[in-house]
Parts: C-alpha cells; structure tokens; sequence
C-alpha cells in the first residue's frame, strides 16, 4: 500500500511539474538606458509572446524552468537572451540601436552629377545591382525590363529610333532618343556597348532635360556611365560568365485561320470573281494554289472529283509546322566578361574585356569582342589627368527567313522525303512553264532552300578614345576639359548567288529570247552588293564648376562652351555575275533601259 502511495505521489508530481508556468520579468533599454515600449518578445520556440509596456517592462510565463528569449524593436539590433528560473529579480536587457547607411541617389545629366532632390523634371536611375537583374549581350534588352515608360521596338535593337519614352516628341525633328555615353553622345550602335561595363544609367524624360541637351532631348535622354577605378583601392577582378539557352518560337501562339478554313474563304472570293480579271492582266501576278486549282476546273482542264481531291490534300498542311520542323531550332547566347580595377593614392585604372557569341532561333550568328581600359591620374591634389580607350569589334551572320504569313497557311516547304518545293511568287505558274519556251532559269521560289544561297554578313568597328583634365582652382570651384573622338567603320556585304530566287529572277527579268537562244542583258551568276560606312565625331567642352556651401546656403553652377564635329560618309556597289570562287565579276551597261520580259516595259538595270 505504500509502495502504491509512493508510485502515485511521484506520478503526481511529475504531472504538476509539466504543467507548472514558471514566471519571468524583465525591462528593456536602449544604449543610453532610455526605456523601450512596444518591443516583441518571445521564447525561441514561438508559443510564449509578450509586448513591453510604457515603461520597458514585461512579464512571461514559460513552461521550462530555462528558455532563450528572442527580443526586437523597430531601429534596433535583434537579440537572443538565455534566462534560467534561478535569476533573481528583473531581467534587464540592452538593445543597441540598428545602424544602417542611406545610400544618396544622384543624377547624372552628362554634363554634372547632382543629388537627386536637386534635379528638376521627372527621371529615374538604375543603379548596377538593378542593371544586373537581368541578363543580357546588350544594354537595351536589359533596360527595358526594368526601367519604367520606356518602350523598345524589338526589331532591331541597334537603334536609338526604336526607342521611345513616354512616346514621341510633338515637335518636327529628330524622332530618336538622345543617348549619353560617359558626358558625351554617342553616335555608335548600341550593341557596340558592353552591359558588364555599365555603372548605372539615368533616365532624363521630359522637356527639363531640353535645357540641357537642347532639342535632341525632345524624345528624352538615357544617360549612361561606365565603370571607373577607385583610389586606394587593391586589385579587383571580376569574372562573369552566362549560358542562356532561348527557347523556340511557338508558331501556334497567335491563333489563325486553318488551311480547311482559309481554303473555303477563298472559294467564297472565287464564287464572287474576285480577281478573276487579273487572268487577264499583262504583268501576269501569280494565283494562290487554290485559285489555279479553281480556275483549271473552271476551264474544265480537270474534274470536279480531281478539284476537290486536289484541294482536300491542301487541307492537311500547315505552313508553321513546317517552318517548326525545319527552321527553328532553341537559341543558344554565350557571353564572358573579365573586369579588373585598382588604385594607388595618386592613380586608378580599369580594363575589362567582353566576348560575346550568339546563336539565334534562326541560326543567325552575332560575335562581339569589346575592350575597355580608362586610366586616371592625379599628380597633385589640385590636378586629374584622364584617359581611356574603348574597342568594339563585332560580326553578324543572318540566318534563315523566319514564318512568312503572307505565304497561303497550306503552302509546303518541303515533300514528305524532305525535298524543296517551290512557290511562285511573281507571276502565274501556267505562264511560267510556257515562257520563253523552257529556255528561262528555274523561276521558282523554295523557301526551304533560298537562305542557303544567300550570304548576308555585317562587321562593326568601333574605337572610342578620351582624355580630360581636371585642375581645382578653389576648393569649390574647378575647370574640366573633356575631349573624346568616335570612329566607328560598318562593312556589309550582301551575295545572292546564281541560284539564289532574287539572282535567277532578276536575270530572268531582262532576258531576251530571239532565234532560239537566250541573251542574258544581266550576266548569269550572283549579285554582290558591297556596303562600307564610316562615322567620325570631335568632340571637345571645356566647363568651369561651381560647388560653394556656406552656413545653411549652397551655390551650384556650371558655365562652358562645346564644339563638336560629326562626319559620316558611306558608299555602295553592286557587282554582277559575281562567281565567289573566283572572285570575278561581269560588267554591264547602266545606262541603257532594256524591256521585262513578261511585261515589256523598259527600265534601267538596278545599280
């Protein structure tokens, strides 16, 4: 029986124990023993909560007779505070106020660099951790996804006319951005610019930034600076690397009509006689497949049974799958960057070097090698030297001919054993067969095919050099002359080859046919065009900077004066008959009008 009682009595016990709420107090203080109300406590394991009140106390019930207190404020520094059931008294605890730096935002204009509650006018910028969200070959495809009321026409990318923010200026004149590189702007291809060399970009957007750049600013200015060394600062490197695997374009995104659809729409139009009289027309313009399926059954030259076999067997194609299966492939951009920087007490400097290499869904190739070296020296405390050269060197490659939605939905590029097949595309197929009785080239056009005889290529160089001085004549004043050339050279070259469509029409166009034979006025073989551009730009400010503070007052100002010299001049050359192998061409006479052979009219040969 006592055995019982004792088993019970501890059983008993036990139960209490776990049951029993051990009582704490405490208050907490700051650093200079200033109470604190309204901080959160609460045990580590999140059931015991308490709030201090007015004057920094309070109390919690725990259920171990230890326990670790997690205890924060707003603007202090968290803390964790073991407590055990045999401290006495009131717990005091110390938090220490929460240091945190304010980053100041400062626009730049091109011309000086403010703190942004002195800038007038609406701009934002974009800092490089933001910049760097993204990534990208070029600066334009990052901005656009993280810089508001700017709209970039994806066509080309390259241009500053494909950029709009907050529309289009209602002025006559340029429709273009104004866009800034580093104080001066920058005549060059955008692609041209390293995004790894980016520092941060502000973004000037409405007619304040016309007192600054004048009416080249009335579509809006980006600003951009690039990366520079520091004084006293080790040696940095920085090394980035990206694989960006692009998917494919989905054809079947934008919803259209079906081949069966679109086949019976066009048999409505033929019941209406819509174009019939074109069968007639000297020029000869080409009938969809369909229309010639329909007027040979109109002419009875096949059956209605043949007609519509003929017609249910276009049904079953679908031009994007085709271009699906035989275009399109997932992109693949590569980029790699190599940043490096330092500085002593009296010198700073920065190198990078950037590598690029894309292949696109269409399998056009775009390489860019870009170097970058800025240097600055201050001999003395009063005197900066600066200096820096950047080098853009960059190659395109076109690819194939992306989905065509001018071509008929049920149009095929290749046979069920993957062959081309050809499409006309000038003029009816029934008058082709017959003209110049089968002495002409191949008139047909074969989509599949076509981009193999097409060679499109553009290479890029660009150098831009830059020197400036900088001489302190007070403390709050100073004189800064800035000079800075741009050569950028664009060389293209374009070759359709003697199979190409555009080669064999073009030669077939001008053709005569007398006494059996061919006389080709446009020498058989490819047609080379050879394009070379060349941009040069002086640019030379001479600024004298005011900064004084006084008291509660400060003055700022800037008075200077700019010259600027932009030349560009370019030329264009046409060869014909062009055999690449050879490198030879055929001359021609571009002075004398010769007839089309399908329409008669004479016109001088294209140059």
């Amino acid at each position: 029986m006592k055995i019982l009682l004792l088993f019970f009595t501890l059983f008993l016990y036990c139960c209490l124990d776990a049951n029993a709420q051990f009582k704490i107090e405490g208050r907490i203080m700051n650093n200079n023993n200033v109470p604190l109300p309204n901080a959160n406590i609460i045990t580590r394991d999140g059931f015991q909560k308490a709030r201090t009140d007015s004057a920094g106390y309070f109390r919690l019930s725990i259920a171990t007779k230890q326990a670790i207190l997690v205890i924060t404020h707003i603007g202090y520094e968290s803390r964790e505070v073991p407590v055990h059931l045999a401290n006495k008294g009131v717990i005091t605890v110390i938090l220490q106020p929460l240091i945190a730096e304010l980053r100041e935002i400062s626009i730049s204009t091109g011309y000086q660099t403010i703190p942004k509650e002195r800038a007038t006018g609406s701009s934002s910028t974009i800092d490089n951790k933001t910049f760097n969200q993204q990534v990208s070959t070029d600066v334009l495809s990052r901005l656009e996804a993280i810089a508001n009321s700017l709209k970039v026409n994806r066509t080309t990318l390259g241009s500053s006319n494909n950029i709009s923010i907050r529309g289009l200026s209602t002025f006559s004149g340029p429709s273009s951005v104004l866009i800034i590189v580093d104080n001066f702007p920058y005549e060059g291809d955008l692609n041209n610019i390293n995004p790894n060399d980016v520092e941060n970009i502000t973004i000037l957007k409405d007619a304040a930034a016309a007192s600054i750049w004048g009416a080249r600013a009335g579509n809006g200015v980006i600003v951009i600076t690039t990366k520079r060394g520091k004084l006293n600062q080790p040696i940095k490197i920085d090394f980035t690397s990206n694989l960006t695997l692009d998917q494919e374009s989905n054809l079947y995104y934008l919803k259209s009509m079906s081949s069966a659809d679109y086949i019976d729409f066009e048999k409505y139009k033929f019941s209406l006689k819509y174009r019939l009289a074109d069968t007639s027309n000297t020029s000869h313009p080409s009938f969809s497949p369909v229309y010639e399926i329909l007027l040979r059954q109109l002419g009875k030259k096949i059956t209605d049974t043949q007609a519509n076999n003929q017609l249910a067997d276009l049904a079953k194609n679908d031009i994007r799958q085709q271009y699906q299966q035989y275009m399109y492939k997932p992109g693949l951009k590569q980029q790699y960057a190599l940043n490096l920087s330092g500085g002593t007490a009296t010198n700073s400097w920065y190198f990078s070097s950037g590598y690029d290499k894309n292949r696109s869904e269409l399998d056009a190739v775009y390489n860019r090698l870009n170097i970058n070296f800025q240097n600055t020296y201050k001999p003395f405390r009063f005197l900066t030297l600066s200096t820096g050269l950047i080098y853009t060197q960059s190659n395109t490659i076109a690819g194939k001919t992306g989905y065509d939605n001018s071509l008929e939905p049920y149009s095929r590029l290749a046979d069920d054993q993957g062959n081309a097949v050809g499409i006309t595309k000038s003029y009816r197929k029934p008058y082709l067969d017959t003209l110049g009785a089968g002495k002409l080239l191949d008139w047909n056009y074969y989509p599949l095919t076509d981009d193999q005889h097409i060679s499109n290529t553009q290479s890029i160089n660009s150098t831009i050099f830059n020197a400036g001085v900088n001489y302190a004549v007070f403390k709050w004043m100073n004189i800064d002359v800035k000079y800075q050339y741009e050569k950028q050279k664009n060389s293209s070259k374009l070759l359709h080859d003697k199979d190409s469509y555009f080669s064999r029409s073009l030669v077939n166009q001008y053709s005569q046919i007398g006494s059996g034979q061919v006389k080709y006025i446009i020498p058989a073989g490819g047609v080379f065009d050879v394009g070379e551009n060349e941009l040069n730009v002086h640019n030379l400010r001479t600024q004298l900077n005011i900064n004084y503070n006084w008291a509660k007052h400060e003055i700022y100002g800037l008075v200077g004066a700019e010259l600027r010299d932009r030349k560009s001049f370019g030329s264009t050359i046409r060869r014909y008959g062009y055999n690449a192998d050879l490198n030879k061409y055929a001359n021609y006479d571009p002075t004398t009008t010769y007839p089309n052979i399908v329409t008669g009219t004479r016109s001088l040969i294209p140059g």
